[in-house]
C-alpha cells in the first residue's frame, strides 16, 4: 500500500497558475487537488500496476522545477513544444519522467511514462 506524506501547508493556487501561464497550459484539476495535498511518498518505493504491469513512481517533481525541466527539452525545438507538449510531474528511481502529454489541441492531457536511454 502506498502511503502519501501530506503537506504541513497546502500548496497556493497562485503556485500552480505561475507554472500553467509559463507553460501555456492548463494543469489537470486532479493533480492540483492532489499534489497541493501531498508532497511525497513515505518509503519512496511506489509501484503502480497499469495493465498488470508495475510501473515505479519515486517522487514529484517541485513545481518550480517543471518549467526549467520543458525547457531543457525543448531548448533545440521549441515549434515542436507548441504541437507536442510534454510536461513532467514525477520520476521513477531511473530518473524515467511521468508526464502530461498535451497534443496539438493542448487540452485534457494523458499521462505517459518515458522511458529514457
Amino acid at each position: 500500500m502506498v502511503k502519501w506524506m501530506e503537506r504541513e501547508v497546502k500548496l497556493p493556487l497562485e503556485e500552480f497558475t505561475k507554472v500553467e501561464k509559463s507553460l501555456g497550459v492548463l494543469l489537470p484539476q486532479d493533480y492540483i487537488d492532489w499534489f497541493q495535498r501531498y508532497q511525497a511518498i513515505e518509503n519512496r518505493d511506489a509501484h503502480f500496476l497499469i495493465n498488470n504491469e508495475p510501473y515505479h513512481f519515486d517522487e514529484f517533481y517541485d513545481l518550480y522545477e517543471i518549467p526549467d525541466e520543458v525547457e531543457v527539452w525543448y531548448e533545440e525545438d521549441q515549434q515542436l513544444k507548441k504541437t507536442n507538449l510534454f510536461v513532467p510531474f514525477g520520476f521513477d528511481s531511473a530518473l524515467n519522467p511521468y508526464c502530461f502529454y498535451y497534443g496539438q489541441k493542448q487540452e485534457s492531457p494523458i499521462i505517459i511514462w518515458l522511458y529514457l536511454t
